[in-house]
């Protein structure tokens, strides 16, 4: 009987206007909470590539001050070993009146011409140009100006101006490791305390190119300087490459032998 109070009618009608405003507000809500989802995750996406372009563009900002900063950083440079330079005169030493003249025809990033320098120019200079039996003349050899090893033979003749040839020869040699940039071999140039502003008046006028370039031509040509090093002894080839002491003591011995039978 207590159950049978209320009409069956009744109760389907109170049900029927309960449910639909209540599934209604839940069907809204779930989409709009949908909605806001997806917009915080575009939101989240756009903001996330923003950051990724501003990080690239510090990144590339911060590379090309590294850069700028590299090449005009100051470079770690070993002293030159200070070898005997007797009688100077631009790119030749010795006693102008030697009776043998030595040319070595050479490069600056020649592997080979830097053994030469470090372990067998000294001995030459020692027994032969400082005792006044050979005139020493070394010769850049050289086809492209645009090379930076031919860059550093004329920062050599640019020295030379100031009678630091020799000097900067040595300094090149030295430092073959480090790269012959503009950066770096006006700081060779520096170290020997060279009048900078007619220094960099050379170097700017590229005067040099175009003698190094023609002496390389006619050594090829006429001799047949093809590699570095090479030592000439009047207008011969007489040794080719980085033999050692001996063989170009022999040569020179040969040289002066046949001045003195004369």
């Amino acid at each position: 009987e207590f159950i049978s109070a209320i009409p069956r009618q009744s109760i389907l009608n109170v049900a029927q206007s309960v449910k639909s405003p209540i599934g209604g507000s839940m069907t809204n809500s779930t989409k709009s909470i949908r909605d806001e989802r997806r917009q915080r995750a575009r939101r989240r996406k756009q903001t996330q590539s923003i950051g990724m372009i501003i990080i690239g563009i510090v990144i590339l900002i911060a590379v090309g001050l590294g850069l700028s900063y590299a090449s005009d950083r100051a470079i770690v440079m070993l002293e030159p070993p200070g070898y005997s330079h007797p009688s100077p005169d631009m790119n030749s030493i010795g006693n102008p009146e030697a009776p043998v003249v030595l040319y070595e025809y050479s490069s600056f990033a020649c592997s080979h011409c830097v053994s030469f320098f470090e372990d067998t120019e000294p001995l030459i200079i020692q027994n032969y140009v400082d005792t006044g039996l050979v005139r020493f003349v070394y010769m850049p050899y050289h086809v492209d100006k645009n090379r930076p090893e031919t860059k550093g033979a004329h920062a050599a003749f640019c020295a030379g101006e100031q009678g630091a040839f020799w000097d900067m020869h040595d300094m090149l040699f030295a430092n073959a490791a480090t790269g012959y940039t503009r950066n770096n071999i006006d700081q060779m140039a520096e170290f020997f305390e060279l009048d900078m502003d007619a220094y960099d008046s050379c170097m700017d006028s590229e005067k040099y190119y175009d003698q190094i370039i023609d002496a390389t031509e006619n050594a090829y040509t006429e001799i047949g300087v093809s590699g570095t090093p090479s030592f000439v002894i009047n207008g011969e080839i007489v040794v080719e490459g980085n033999l050692g002491y001996q063989p170009l003591a022999d040569a020179i011995d040969a040289a002066l032998a046949a001045v003195n039978a004369e």
